[in-house]
Parts: structure tokens; C-alpha cells; sequence
């Protein structure tokens, strides 16, 4: 294909004013137009995040339908001191109070 000398010329031009321009219409540290901080930089530990997906990932192995995800729920909540708001050994309502641990 044959470009002439011109079109050539004036192409090399362009580019290098747009690359020119590109590294001094920002200030020192600024990101770049159109590209967003990477979300691992505003996570405090990222072996914390690991370690949760890995505790998911074991969660989701050892119930895999959803009858066994709330049955799992359940007894977490449970031992966690959550009480049953839909068994027969409820709370009267007078109890309830900011903070209670309920759930239905």
C-alpha cells in the first residue's frame, strides 16, 4: 500500500503531538482519563479476602442445593443467639429492643 510522504508525514505529526500531549495534561499522581484504581487497592488485607473466598468456597462444597444453604443459616443463626421469631418459644413483643437478635 502507498502512502505518500505527505500523509505520512502528517499522520507521525499527530501522533506524536497526541502523545506529547497525553503525558502533561495530567498532574503528577493523577490516574488516567477512563481508567479506575484497581478495587484490591482500597482492600486492607488482601489474605483476609482470600481466606472469606476460601471459607466460601468450602461452604458452597458442602451444601450445594439451596435447602442446605438455609438449614445451614438457620443453625449459624442459632448459635449465634438469634431467636426464632415463628416458633412457639418466641419473645413477647414487649421484648423486642434495639439491637435484639431475631430472625423469621
Amino acid at each position: 500500500m502507498y502512502l505518500p510522504a505527505a500523509t505520512v508525514a502528517s499522520l507521525l505529526l499527530t501522533l506524536g503531538l497526541c502523545a506529547g500531549l497525553s503525558g502533561t495534561a495530567r498532574a503528577e499522581g493523577e490516574p488516567r482519563i477512563g481508567h479506575k484504581a484497581s478495587a484490591w487497592s482500597k482492600v486492607p488485607s488482601r489474605d483476609a479476602v482470600m481466606k472469606l473466598g476460601e471459607q466460601y468456597r468450602d461452604f458452597i462444597n458442602r451444601h450445594r442445593t439451596e435447602r442446605e444453604v438455609v438449614e445451614a443459616g438457620l443453625a449459624q443463626s442459632k448459635t449465634r443467639g438469634f431467636i426464632d421469631l415463628l416458633s412457639d418459644s418466641r419473645p413477647k413483643s414487649t421484648s423486642f429492643k434495639p439491637g435484639s437478635k431475631f430472625f423469621a
